[in-house]
């Protein structure tokens, strides 16, 4: 299925699925220049990427609950609570791009205006959602136990790859001794830099953590935005990675 992108009055609309089949509609606020309103308030291709990916496997995501790293504008969360998601945890680090996602998520009728945690009928399930937005810094992690991890571009800085990796086991950890299955993390990326990339899959096995590539088939993901330019032409240079913790996994150690 092929979704439409347009642009009115300043607001990105995204002709996206509903649970029953029948198109919807996401409208974003989003920055068009990186001088205004912060790197987090940018429409990055890799967060549509991810949002495509989440909307085409609602079984997933249905009933899970989720924590996103780097929200940024909110896509993904909107995606999130339209695929079903019992709970939805977003958290970025810009105080800006947490309040961006708040007002999209209000505009997508994820949250009532005004809010930033509450209880409502989610978009696709009908089912009761709870959907929190709140910032955080990755070395102060909020308290969460998550079935499922996602992120977004949050691959470009080489300083942030060890405390990410650090926050994935953590999370992984923290939630794989709740359930009986294991939690995953899916980290969508726009490469940019390979060496980059190479230095998150060093650190990630050396904290125990396996990653596998996923990204040929969520580029056979049935839900596309179309017409939007900049997501079809870095769209051979989008990964997914799913990242679980190894079986062998018995311990966690976090650096003081």
């Amino acid at each position: 299925m092929v979704y439409l992108l347009s642009n009115v009055q300043g607001m990105v609309q995204l002709i996206v699925p509903r649970a029953s089949g029948q198109s919807g509609l996401i409208t974003l606020k989003l920055a068009t220049n990186l001088f205004e309103g912060g790197t987090g308030c940018h429409e990055w291709e890799a967060g549509f990427f991810l949002a495509e990916f989440v909307l085409s496997q609602p079984d997933i995501f249905k009933g899970s609950s989720c924590l996103e790293l780097g929200c940024g504008a909110g896509v993904v969360g909107v995606a999130l609570c339209r695929s079903g998601a019992a709970k939805v945890q977003l958290t970025d680090g810009n105080g800006v791009a947490v309040d961006n996602c708040k007002h999209n998520l209000e505009i997508n009728n994820c949250i009532p205006p005004q809010h930033c945690a509450t209880q409502l009928a989610g978009n696709a399930s009908q089912e009761t959602q709870d959907v929190q937005v709140m910032q955080m810094q990755w070395e102060s992690p909020c308290e969460a136990q998550p079935d499922l991890i996602l992120a977004a571009d949050v691959l470009y800085d080489p300083a942030t790859i060890v405390p990410l990796v650090l926050l994935l086991r953590q999370f992984l950890y923290n939630a794989d001794a709740k359930h009986t299955y294991k939690p995953t993390a899916f980290i969508a990326t726009t490469l940019r830099n390979e060496e980059t990339l190479r230095q998150f899959l060093y650190e990630a096995e050396g904290s125990q953590l396996i990653v596998d590539d996923v990204s040929s088939e969520a580029r056979q993901m049935g839900v596309k935005f179309q017409h939007y330019t900049p997501l079809e032409t870095q769209r051979n240079n989008l990964f997914l990675h799913k990242i679980v913790l190894c079986d062998d996994f018995t311990s966690l150690t976090i650096p003081a």
